[in-house]
């Protein structure tokens, strides 16, 4: 470790998939305002607004000098997190890593242990983050100086420290505005038109689906403060047409509600969004957040069994929810909600209550999905204590994948993931690609149009996807991506020219014999615009192979079962949906 100033450089993981309205890395944004508040040297580095992202992240560590990388990760991105570790010691071996956010939070001896940083972060991380810079540029640095940081958690020769928690902050008023401006915050705006806001931090419910990244005390900025900052980035010239309030819960209390619609109407014109519970929403107030300019609320659903909801600890009945809903429908404001499926009470019968409740409402923008087990809720420890997830450390690797903590058996629990997808996709709206560009080995940049309102999305994809459930934030319909159907001739040679090709280049100079599984668009595409590949292509199969006779484009046609059977070295897979079948 150095002793001198040092440069301090905070950055993220690209998600699975993510649309630009949530690359903001909001918490991320306030622990290096803190940072630069107290002086210290800082940069940013946003990966959705890099057309190469990978090496971007290398040439701003080698540029700038960096000496600590601090990166916030949520617990399914820890795969991503280790790649970006290694990467950044392939530029400076020397470098401090520092690791924040609900990945460390949750799980840090396992994780600080495993993925190669040198300190985590546990809590909100402004305080911390600021002691832990002082003790590094102390010029008589010592592990002491570590072990007296609350929140810290520190990878030490004899094994991993974890400091005492730091308690949360009371006081968010005092807190400098986030820096946005680190994390390409003109693009952002420009692309989305949206200016997100904290209100309040955590929220003082307990669910049992439910982690709080935000500290475990509510707490509530004055109006004032939230005010003074949409006025802060007005007068920075950030010409915003939304505002999102991305609080897990905006307010619980209706003075403040009101005491806010009313000052934000004064400003005139704007647009917000906000998160809300049921039992706190009322028609008094739902006609005032419709005439203040709210154009789209989210309320916790969950379930439509009262049991599920029991057994989440919701605290309230869905005859409740369901009048709320019939309120806003009425009064015109937009509600978004969740029916999420799997819980620890979960059983056929109350699966068939909730989506028989869905399907005869389909006026409602109400998505359903199976719950996430996520590490630090209590859903997590009960499936660890049941040992339903017996790996903590392969769990997380394996990007917090879905588990069966309900009372139905595997079979009941398989069929209701396939039904759950099934039946969302008929509440969609098939939407067209109009550019998709390969940025990075697996990273693409998708642009699509909403075909109602005709808004434009942008997606980036961490990997490909075959289908993509996405919801337009401009008119709230919920659209269906579906890449393989959407993609042009012109976009897969585009694709194969920078990724494929060269591979089978490789194959041709050594006379490797392919035979490549799928015989739509994407084979297609391959064959056509690839000289090296119709030089070692011995031939083409695919479940519907009696649909193309005895040859596709030329080459022979052969049935699975004959591919034991032939020359080939090496099956390519050329479609998309069914990777993983064939691979079984």
């Amino acid at each position: 470790m150095t002793h001198q100033k040092m440069n301090y450089l905070f950055s993220f993981p690209l998600q699975k998939f993510g649309f630009l309205d949530y690359s903001m890395p909001i918490g991320l944004a306030y622990v290096a305002a803190a940072m630069r508040a107290n002086g210290y040297k800082v940069f940013g580095f946003n990966p959705y607004f890099s057309d190469f992202p990978k090496k971007s992240f290398k040439r701003t560590i080698q540029e700038n000098n960096i000496d600590v990388l601090c990166i916030s990760a949520m617990s399914m991105s820890y795969s991503d997190v280790e790649v970006m570790i290694q990467a950044a010691k392939s530029i400076n071996p020397q470098i401090i890593i520092v690791l924040g956010g609900a990945l460390v939070s949750t799980e840090p001896e396992i994780v600080i242990s495993n993925i190669g940083a040198d300190f985590g972060v546990v809590g909100q991380g402004e305080l911390t983050m600021v002691e832990l810079a002082q003790a590094l540029e102390s010029p008589c640095v010592n592990h002491n100086q570590f072990d007296a940081i609350d929140g810290l958690v520190i990878k030490k020769q004899s094994g991993i420290i974890v400091n005492r928690l730091r308690k949360d902050i009371n006081n968010l008023d005092i807190m400098p505005f986030p820096a946005y401006d680190l994390f390409n915050f003109k693009e952002y705006v420009e692309a989305t038109g949206v200016l997100p806001i904290v209100a309040s931090r955590s929220c003082p419910y307990s669910c049992t689906f439910c982690y709080h990244t935000s500290g475990l005390k509510y707490t509530q900025r004055s109006l004032c403060s939230i005010f003074n900052e949409i006025d802060f980035w007005k007068k920075q010239g950030y010409k915003f047409e939304v505002l999102h309030i991305v609080d897990e819960l905006f307010s619980a209390y209706k003075n403040r509600v009101t005491d806010f619609c009313h000052r934000i109407k004064e400003l005139g014109g704007i647009k917000f969004r906000v998160s809300m519970r049921a039992e706190n929403i009322d028609k008094e107030m739902l006609q005032l957040l419709k005439n203040s300019g709210c154009s789209y609320m989210t309320i916790g659903i969950e379930s439509a069994d009262d049991r599920v909801l029991k057994s989440m600890n919701k605290k309230i009945k869905f005859s409740k929810i369901a009048n709320v809903l019939n309120l806003a429908k009425n009064i015109g404001v937009t509600v978004q909600g969740i029916f999420i499926f799997g819980d620890i009470a979960e059983t056929m019968e109350t699966v068939d209550t909730t989506l028989t409740w869905w399907v005869k409402n389909p006026e409602y923008l109400i998505d359903i999905r199976p719950i996430r087990v996520m590490p630090g809720s209590y859903l997590f420890k009960y499936a660890v204590e049941n040992e339903i997830i017996t790996d903590k450390l392969q769990f997380l690797k394996d990007g917090c994948p879905f588990v069966n903590v309900s009372m139905l058996n595997e079979e009941q629990y398989l069929f209701l993931l396939k039904e759950l997808h099934t039946k969302h996709k008929t509440r969609t709206r098939a939407i067209d690609t109009y550019e998709i560009k390969i940025v990075e080995n697996n990273i693409f940049k998708i642009n699509l149009h909403c075909p109602v309102c005709k808004g434009k999305i942008k997606i980036i994809l961490n990997q490909s996807e075959s289908e993509l459930f996405v919801r337009c934030l401009s008119c709230c319909e919920m659209l269906l991506y579906s890449l393989d159907t959407s993609v042009t001739q012109n976009t897969l040679k585009e694709i194969l020219n920078q990724t494929l090709d060269r591979r089978f280049k490789e194959f041709a100079d050594s006379d490797k014999k392919i035979i490549i599984y799928g015989m739509g668009e994407v084979a297609k595409a391959i064959v056509l615009h690839s000289a090296n590949i119709r030089k070692c292509v011995v031939g083409f199969t695919d479940t519907n192979y009696k649909h193309f006779k005895d040859n596709f484009w030329g080459f022979p046609v052969l049935a699975p079962n004959e591919l034991s059977d032939s020359s080939a070295d090496f099956i390519f897979v050329a479609t998309i949906k069914f990777a993983i079948e064939i691979k079984n």
